[in-house]
């Protein structure tokens, strides 16, 4: 057992010592409630043998989990991106939208996972950051995304007001 004091990020003095252990150890457990930290495993996981368990509170029994076999390969991909747009609540409270459909808006539209690609290149331009949001955030409302017929932001943010006005 390894126990260490973060100085600053624990989430990533965590994460990089499970990393450093797994090569030479057998198997690597990471015990922690936050289910933020396993987002993150999943997203740069790179050992089939590092865990993660949720301990169980009264009833609920404790959970281990494995980044490798977790969630299907399509959402593990991008659980990075999901979690950034998202944040840490269960409820984005920047879209009044839960984790699920950020999920589905990915599952259903393969199309946007090519758009969100862009935000896994370091290089790319903050231009094509915000292009690659707003098509994100025209699917999420609903509308379907291509590359000839894209609705913009601002026209779906006029639908929603039109519709909730006077409607």
């Amino acid at each position: 057992m390894t126990r260490k004091k973060a100085d600053e990020d624990a989430h990533c003095l965590i994460v990089n010592s499970a990393l450093a252990l797994a090569p030479t150890h057998p198997s690597v457990v990471v015990i922690r409630e936050d289910i933020d930290l396993f987002v993150i495993f999943i997203g740069i996981f790179t050992f089939d043998n590092v865990y993660f368990l949720k301990p169980g509170k009264g009833k609920i029994a404790e959970k281990i989990f494995s980044p490798y076999t977790a969630l299907e390969k399509t959402i593990a991909d991008n659980i990075l991106f999901i979690q950034v747009m998202i944040g840490c609540d269960t409820t984005s409270a920047l879209f009044n939208y839960g984790k699920m459909k950020f999920v589905q808006t990915l599952k259903n539209n393969h199309d946007l996972l090519k758009v969100i690609e862009i935000f896994k290149n370091p290089d790319i331009t903050p231009k094509a950051v915000v292009d690659a949001g707003n098509h994100f955030l025209v699917a999420l409302n609903g509308y379907p995304i291509s590359a000839s017929d894209t609705s913009s932001l601002n026209n779906v943010r006029y639908k929603y007001y039109m519709k909730s006005s006077f409607n």
